[in-house]
This record gives C-alpha cells, structure tokens and sequence, in this order.
C-alpha cells in the first residue's frame, strides 16, 4: 500500500462506501457479531498473505475494533 493515513469516524461516514474498497481486519466471531456493511472480512493474520488481491486502483481502508490491528495490518 503506497499511502497509509489515519481517519476519525466523522470522516469515515463521509466516504461512499461504492468507491472505496472496506477489509475488517478483526477475527471472524468479531465479525458476525458485528460489522459495517460493505466490509470484507480479512483478519489481520491473513493479511500478508492476500495483499496482492487488494485492488489497485480503489482505496483501501482497513478497520478494526480499535485501531490497533488495522494500523499494523497498513
């Protein structure tokens, strides 16, 4: 990824969620109790491995619970 940039949660409810490409970086129990719809369930341990299926041409933005494994997952 060429451009990592943290962003509050007033700024995430601006994008359009059809322009961006959303990977949840938490495990999957995270996931299906809660998720944000749109988002792709990827977890963070999983994340080296399918970086290159990440699309080139569309912004990537990694969510967590936290912060914490969407910013090591960047």
């Amino acid at each position: 990824m060429k451009n990592i940039n943290e962003i509050d949660i007033d700024e995430f409810a601006k994008l359009d969620i059809h322009t961006i490409c959303l990977v949840d970086v938490r495990e999957y129990y995270e996931f299906t109790e809660m998720r944000v719809p749109g988002a792709k369930l990827l977890p963070l341990g999983e994340v080296p491995e399918n970086i290159s299926s990440f699309p080139l041409d569309t912004p990537v933005y990694l969510i967590c619970a936290t912060g914490n494994r969407s910013g090591i997952a960047g």
